[in-house]
């Protein structure tokens, strides 16, 4: 969406006067514009999320897929850990947090700036990322988001693929240098 004054607005409106449209209006390209079944599915979208239970649904998944992951981590004794907020999680391997448990985690303590912007590195997230799409799970760069779709059933799916591969990981030396 785009928003603003109205005589600025007013520049990217089509107009039926002579030259307006070729060589005065403002172009604002785009991939859905003027689209109505993107404009149907957009605020078909908005409706249902509009329903606190929809993002506290994803929400609890999340840091249940979190708990989870972390579970994994401490019990398979790799290093890293797995944080975010709400719907979002973020995987981090390789590392360690001073303040990891077998739980959810918010916000990682002991660990620089640039390691959590970084995370785990090209080659640790590629093998990690093909390890966990052999257990079924899709990561979108090392991490990801869950929706109001999500079950128990699928977060238990995907820390089992994490348990897999974080153990293999593990075993084949991959985290000792």
């Amino acid at each position: 969406a785009v928003g603003g004054r109205g005589d600025i607005m007013n520049m990217f409106e089509f107009r039926d006067e002579e030259g307006w449209n070729a060589s005065k209006r403002v172009s604002h390209p785009g991939t859905y514009n003027a689209n109505p079944l993107s404009a149907a599915a957009g605020s078909a979208c908005l409706r249902i999320v509009s329903d606190p239970k929809v993002q506290q649904h994803a929400d609890d998944m999340t840091a249940r897929l979190r708990a989870g992951m972390n579970g994994v981590i401490v019990d398979r004794g790799a290093p890293g850990f797995v944080y975010g907020e709400a719907s979002v999680f973020h995987i981090v391997l390789g590392h360690r947090c001073d303040n990891l448990t077998a739980g959810d985690l918010h916000t990682p303590t002991g660990v620089t700036p640039e390691v959590l912007k970084t995370g785990s590195g090209q080659k640790v997230e590629g093998i990690l990322t093909a390890g966990m799409l052999l257990g079924g799970a899709h990561l979108f760069h090392a991490g990801g988001l869950l929706s109001m779709k999500h079950t128990p059933e699928d977060v238990d799916k995907t820390v089992e693929a994490f348990d897999h591969t974080v153990t293999r990981m593990r075993d084949e030396g991959l985290f000792n240098g």
